[in-house]
């Protein structure tokens, strides 16, 4: 379910690159975040509370330079350890484009 443990990972059908950044949310943003990434309409994910490293909730985002093929998990930290709060998400390259944006 996770795919946070290599730098990056190459797709089997294109062998293209995809990799791996995080962006750090505040925790009370947990619910939102989520939501907004569910529905795909990340227009207003801007607008959402930032944190530091170590804030409790992250969305990692995996991608190929192009942003052709894109994918984002939600993980909340909880009790000493990270637990995914999304499965894996599939973006379009539009919605891919607001994720990079966010760096």
């Amino acid at each position: 379910m996770l795919f946070l443990r290599k730098e990056y990972f190459v797709s089997a059908s294109k062998h293209q690159k995809l990799k791996v950044f995080e962006i750090y949310f505040d925790i009370s943003e947990s619910e939102t975040l989520t939501q907004l990434c569910m529905t795909g309409n990340l227009n207003n994910i801007d607008k959402l509370k930032r944190s530091n490293v170590g804030g409790g909730l992250k969305l990692v985002v995996m991608s190929t330079h192009d942003r052709i093929l894109c994918f984002s998990q939600v993980i909340r930290f909880v009790m000493f350890e990270y637990v995914p709060q999304t499965q894996t998400i599939q973006h379009s390259k539009e919605e891919a484009d607001i994720l990079h944006s966010l760096r």
